[in-house]
């Protein structure tokens, strides 16, 4: 890895730092749990459990210590006479009664950039250097970011002088195979080490490990660049387009309702750099983006109008 850092210890600390936080991370949560069926209560999500199957009893309410993300799908609870006694529940296995706590309520805000307008204000970026104005690249919506909400929920875990260190100089997120190739066409920020900032200052507040949290990115931001959206801003590129243009192309390609749960950002010379879709629940594959919109409350439409910039030819 390539750093302005002096000494491989130093190196190690930082890759320490950023990765601290535990792959099944959770957020504090208090309250009940009614069980109304008798599901798993596990001692993980996502691996199968090594020891004797612990199961709910319907009827019963249990005490609640956790969420496994903002709005997510596993209720941590207390299961007495379990060993160990704190154990992962769907959510839909039951109830929650008078939560309270940072697992609640908080949201998501799925950001995407127009890779053209960024890059007409930063053009040494590689990813801008690299731009072909002909590709799918330059005329599609790029992942910045998936920010936990409120918006001060970042660099969870991580060391707060990280937040002055070069992204090139962050260690690289722990994602597979598959990941790693999709993640460039999806952000070509990578180029430029985005993906490792956004990593330690939203992801690390997820609830999740890195391969996660960028293929739920992705499992937005796809359906996003095959939709109405964003054949409204290919045909418009050179033109100006308003902020209720663009939410009515989300009503009909999401769902009526969809377009008031998304904010317009202009950059200073007024052009459209980046769509903020506000999100609520748990992400999933094959998850309806439509759905996740309409349970989160409406936002401010931004920028009124702006202009969709095209792709700049180099050479």
């Amino acid at each position: 890895m390539r750093s302005t850092l002096r000494g491989f210890p130093v190196a190690i600390a930082l890759w320490a730092a950023v990765f601290s936080a535990p792959a099944q991370a959770e957020l504090k949560l208090e309250g009940q749990f009614l069980a109304e069926a008798a599901c798993p209560a596990t001692t993980a999500i996502r691996k199968p459990e090594s020891g004797p199957e612990v199961l709910l009893d319907v009827g019963t309410v249990y005490n609640v210590v956790g969420i496994n993300r903002a709005n997510g799908s596993h209720y941590r609870i207390k299961v007495p006479g379990a060993v160990p006694k704190r154990r992962w529940v769907a959510k839909e296995c039951g109830r929650g009664v008078g939560l309270i706590g940072e697992g609640v309520g908080r949201g998501l805000v799925l950001a995407v950039s127009w890779l053209p307008t960024f890059c007409l204000s930063k053009p040494a970026r590689p990813e801008c250097r690299d731009l072909d104005p002909t590709s799918s690249t330059a005329t599609a919506f790029a992942l910045h970011g998936l920010w936990p909400q409120p918006r001060d929920a970042v660099w969870c875990g991580v060391s707060v002088w990280l937040k002055d260190t070069r992204w090139s100089d962050l260690p690289e997120p722990e994602i597979d195979r598959d990941t790693a190739e999709r993640l460039p066409v999806a952000m070509p920020g990578v180029a430029s080490g985005l993906h490792r900032y956004q990593w330690a200052k939203h992801g690390s507040c997820y609830g999740a490990g890195a391969d996660e949290y960028f293929d739920d990115a992705m499992v937005v931001l796809d359906p996003l660049n095959a939709s109405e959206v964003r054949m409204l801003f290919t045909a418009a590129t050179g033109t100006v387009l308003t902020a209720s243009r663009i939410r009515a192309a989300f009503d009909i390609a999401f769902g009526v309702g969809t377009g008031k749960r998304v904010a317009v950002v202009c950059d200073k010379a007024g052009r459209i750099a980046e769509l903020r879709l506000a999100l609520d629940g748990d992400i999933a594959p094959g998850v309806d983006p439509g759905a996740l919109m309409l349970a989160a409350d409406p936002v401010e439409k931004g920028c009124l109008a702006g202009e969709v910039a095209v792709a700049v030819a180099k050479g």
